[in-house]
This record gives C-alpha cells, sequence and structure tokens, in this order.
C-alpha cells in the first residue's frame, strides 16, 4: 500500500506499507444428527444427512468428506459408527465433527416350516419328512436352526401325532419358530417267515417244539412276539395218516397281521412187531390149525 503525502508547493513524498493477508481460520462445520438405524437400512449420507460448513473467507465449503471407525456392539449386527466428517477451505484450514450411527439388529428371521406330513413309524427323521428354512434381515440364510418334538399318544404304540417345534436363530439371538405336524402311522403288516414243512412218523409229536416255530419281524416293531397258529387236520389214506395245515398268524403291536402256511404230514411208515409162537413137531393126524 503506498502512501503519498504533497505540501503546499507540490512537493510529493511516498512510502509503502506492505499488508500481508492470511486466512488461518478453520472452517465452521455442522454435523448431520446422529442416527439409529437397522443394519439392512441405507447408511449413505444421502440418507443420514450430509454436514454443512462455513468458512469467513470463502462460504460456502464445498470440500467435504467422511471416514467411517466400525466399533464392535454386543453381537455381529450391532455396532456403531463413528462417522466423522471434515470440511477444508481453500487455505487447507479444516475442521471435523463426528456423527454417530448405532446400528441394530432387532427384527426376528423368518422361518418356513417344511409342510405339514403322514410318515410310516420309521420314516420321523427331518432327512424324511423335510427341514425348515430361514432368511434374515441381516443374515441372509440363517443357519441356526433346531427342533423340538411332542408326542401325542393314539390309537396304538406306533401311531400318534408329533408336533415338531422348528426354531431359527439369527446372530444377535432374535428367534422365530413355526409348527410342523407328523402323523406317524403303523400300516404294514409285519413280514413272518413259517417254518418248514416236515413230514413226522405217527407217533412223534406234532408240536411246535418238534415239527418247528415261524418267526416275523416288523418294520416298526424289529421282533415280533405275538405268534399264533391253528391247525386244520385232513384225513389220510389210513387213520394214522392225515395231514396238519398249520397256519401260522403274527401280529405286531397295532394289529397289522400277516400268515403262512406249514405243512405237517404224519405217516405211518413202521411195520408192526409180531411175535411167532413157538416151533411145534405134531403127529400127521394132529390139529395144525392156530388153536391148537
Amino acid at each position: 500500500r503506498t502512501w503519498s503525502a504533497t505540501d503546499e508547493c507540490g512537493n510529493v513524498g511516498t512510502c509503502v506499507q506492505m499488508i500481508h493477508v492470511e486466512d488461518t481460520t478453520p472452517p465452521v462445520i455442522s454435523c448431520p444428527v446422529d442416527a439409529n438405524i437397522n443394519c439392512d437400512d441405507d447408511m449413505s449420507p444421502a440418507s443420514l444427512g450430509e454436514p454443512t460448513a462455513t468458512d469467513n473467507c470463502t462460504d460456502p465449503v464445498t470440500n467435504i468428506s467422511f471416514s467411517d471407525n466400525q466399533i464392535p456392539g454386543s453381537c455381529p449386527h450391532d455396532y456403531t459408527i463413528e462417522r466423522t466428517w471434515t470440511a477444508v477451505d481453500e487455505c487447507g484450514n479444516s475442521s471435523t465433527c463426528i456423527q454417530l450411527i448405532s446400528l441394530q439388529d432387532n427384527e426376528d428371521p423368518i422361518i418356513n416350516c417344511p409342510p405339514d406330513i403322514t410318515a410310516n413309524c420309521e420314516d420321523v427323521d427331518p432327512q424324511t419328512t423335510g427341514e425348515a428354512t430361514a432368511t434374515d434381515n441381516c443374515t441372509a440364510v440363517v443357519t441356526d436352526i433346531t427342533y423340538s418334538d411332542f408326542t401325542i399318544p393314539g390309537s396304538c404304540p406306533h401311531s400318534y401325532v408329533i408336533e415338531r417345534t422348528w426354531e431359527a436363530f439369527d446372530s444377535c439371538g432374535n428367534q422365530s419358530s413355526c409348527l410342523q405336524i407328523i402323523t406317524v402311522l403303523d400300516i404294514e403288516a409285519p413280514i413272518i417267515t413259517c417254518a418248514a414243512d416236515v413230514t413226522v412218523d405217527c407217533d412223534e409229536s406234532t408240536l411246535p417244539i418238534n415239527t418247528g416255530t415261524s418267526t416275523a419281524t416288523d418294520n416298526c416293531t424289529v421282533n415280533v412276539t405275538d405268534i399264533t397258529y391253528s391247525d386244520n387236520e385232513i384225513s389220510g389214506a389210513c387213520p394214522n395218516a392225515t395231514t396238519i395245515e398249520r397256519t401260522w398268524t403274527a401280529v405286531d403291536e397295532c394289529g397289522n397281521s400277516s400268515t403262512c402256511l406249514q405243512i405237517i404230514t404224519v405217516d405211518d411208515l413202521t411195520p408192526p412187531s409180531i411175535n411167532c409162537p413157538a416151533d411145534a413137531t405134531i403127529n400127521c393126524e394132529d390139529d395144525s390149525s392156530p388153536g391148537s
């Protein structure tokens, strides 16, 4: 800045003043308000707000940026973001403010139960009756899925109803459940294996201890113990030669039954034992009939 002084005779004197202009004042920044959002909400500045900044030399300030620092919370989807906003004026002076963004996972997962089903007594495992699936707003696929069964007795030991409750848990402990009804039936008859056909002599016992016993297995009860038999005797060529049609019946615990037929042939194959009278010597005129 040049200063000039002039006297009454027109003489002029000058001096120069140097004025240094500096911008040392940082801009004034105003952060957007803190926010509480769900884990799947939009957390971009367009959704949660952007700061404004003014400056004593340049107004408005347009060089504004942010950086995020994540602070872990009680579970993977409950945490806090410290969003630091920085405003820089044209001379490099800067100021910052912090916006706190709290994320939370408070929504239950969505669980889908397998359909209700009617099953055989040996087919009640989830691999057969179906498994539940679940999705979550924070975790696409929910893997922590469990089930528990409540059994309602039916008309017999292997015909009943299972109320299967499925539960899904997300990574923050939110839970949802659904109910699957499994109607269990025992409608299959046991498999009976007949004693082999046999031939016995008329003086031998025809009881199963001698002629053989049938056995049976079942899809619901491994060993079937309710096995009975009935006989139908068919006369043969002589009084001591007969045929026995032995019908075996196996009944499982729910009353399903199956039968088989065993043929027992009774023969009289042994000739009688004969004892002759003693040899005799007689005269030609003596009676030779058996009576004498």
